[in-house]
């Protein structure tokens, strides 16, 4: 049985006997999931602490913009704690952004506790505009940017404002940032189209940012299948 891990900066996603599990990176240890295993493969920020071997079982490590390369195509956008981009056709890393899913647990902590699906949920029941200036308090639209486009995110965001306004402008943000780094790099490359994946992008408030951004911008984009697994179902794949 082979044992994949992408063990990224936040969470720990794994792949083994056809199920997948995604857990905390400081909860994860190894010998815990070693029972049944012949070979283990690695990709991910962290996997490089790994050892070349655990006890018999040697340990595989794979460059985790390779994995992304085939994990998706055109132009590869992964939201994790952070996002990176790769250029899937010359299978190189491209470029990327702090901005991505630590982002929002790291804001989203300052208005209330929680995981990332009680921010989502807080999220969906928000308002963004209300701590977000957006075109329409300007003017009626300029060139290509409707009324609700944003002038500036969370310039509104003030102590008494309500937790959920204030996490719908975090996430908001986030994707508006991604989304607008990753349409610039798009037009940097021949490229016909971004696919996005990542565990942030398990979000559905995310998804529906990026699909604004990059309608915008006229960019053609796609979603990985399943984005928070993308990476660690084809390290299974994998040969070599």
């Amino acid at each position: 049985m082979i044992l994949c891990i992408d063990w990224g900066a936040t969470l720990v996603k794994i792949a083994k006997d056809g199920k997948n599990y995604a857990i905390r990176q400081e909860d994860f240890k190894i010998g815990e999931w070693l029972e049944g295993v012949d070979e283990v493969r690695a990709t991910g920020i962290r996997s490089f602490s790994l050892p070349e071997s655990v006890g018999s079982i040697r340990v595989k490590k794979f460059d985790e913009f390779d994995i992304i390369a085939e994990a998706a195509n055109g132009l590869a956008v992964n939201v994790g704690t952070g996002t990176s981009m790769v250029d899937t056709k010359k299978r190189e890393h491209i470029g990327g952004t702090g901005v991505g899913g630590g982002t929002i647990m790291g804001l989203c902590s300052l208005f209330a506790e929680g995981s990332f699906e009680n921010y989502e949920a807080m999220a969906k029941k928000g308002r963004r505009e209300r701590v977000d200036l957006v075109v329409g308090e300007l003017c009626t639209g300029i060139g290509i940017l409707s009324e609700n486009v944003t002038v500036s995110n969370l310039a509104k965001l003030r102590k008494e404002e309500s937790a959920e306004d204030c996490i719908a402008g975090v996430f908001n943000m986030v994707g508006e940032v991604v989304g607008t780094v990753a349409c610039m790099t798009l037009r940097a490359t021949e490229l016909g189209h971004i696919t996005f994946l990542g565990s942030a992008v398990r979000s559905d408030f995310l998804k529906r940012v990026l699909i604004d951004v990059c309608e915008l911008y006229g960019c053609n984009y796609v979603f990985s299948e399943d984005p928070q697994f993308a990476i660690v179902n084809t390290l299974l794949t994998k040969k070599g």
